[in-house]
């Protein structure tokens, strides 16, 4: 980032932006299929009852599931969980084998819709766009502080650099953040109500119930 600072010149906030909605597609792609298997062994789902379930709520949901895979969470914790990555004909359901363990079908099935909610309502997508424009709005007020000498001085710093620039401005910017991350927590927990009302809307309210609390009884440590 301060590379950028440095050779941006007058695009500095286009250039940050850039970098920043670059750097978030790669998170988002690159997790779930490069940083995860670094971690974890990802393995086909086994033919039989929940595996055609699963399916069975995919063609329900019209979100369509290309694959279904175990991922061995246990080698490392207790944690249960499930998630959908990929898009469109690439999308594929996870399973924690925790999960699998710990859960009926029913419960996995609503945990399942639970997760393609998520899809459903565009909550990644959402909160990516989110991230820009919260960064957009830091980006534009660091361009306000950007070579203010006095800004500087306030905090006794008399050699001027892209650095201090940055790290005063940090400084200055943490009371307007906090509000941003309230925000930003109260979007978070919204959109797991609306897959919540997903699973629901599908028939599966008494499964989601217990299943939440088995995974909150396992994840809680």
């Amino acid at each position: 980032m301060l590379w950028i600072i440095h050779a941006a010149g007058p695009a500095l906030i286009p250039s940050l932006i850039g970098f920043s909605v670059v750097m978030i597609l790669l998170v988002n792609l690159l997790i779930p299929v490069v940083i995860l298997p670094l971690f974890f062994t990802f393995s086909d789902l086994e033919d039989g009852e929940l595996k055609t379930a699963i399916f069975a709520e995919s063609e329900k949901t019209g979100i369509p599931v290309s694959q279904i895979k175990v991922i061995d969470g246990s080698k490392r914790s207790s944690h249960s969980n499930a998630f959908v990555t990929g898009f469109g004909s690439f999308r594929k359901v996870v399973l924690f084998d925790t999960l699998i363990k710990s859960h009926t079908q029913d419960q996995i099935l609503a945990v399942v819709n639970h997760e393609l909610g998520h899809v459903a309502h565009y909550h990644i997508l959402k909160n990516a766009v989110m991230s820009v424009v919260h960064l957009t709005i830091m980006f534009a007020l660091f361009s306000l502080c950007l070579n203010n000498k006095e800004l500087l001085l306030s905090f006794g710093i008399n050699h001027s650099s892209a650095f201090m620039y940055l790290l005063s401005f940090m400084t200055i910017y943490e009371p307007f953040n906090f509000p941003m991350q309230f925000f930003n927590m109260y979007i978070i927990r919204r959109a797991e109500y609306e897959a919540d009302a997903y699973a629901v809307k599908y028939n599966h309210a008494q499964g989601l119930k217990s299943g939440l609390i088995i995974l909150f009884k396992h994840n809680k440590g």
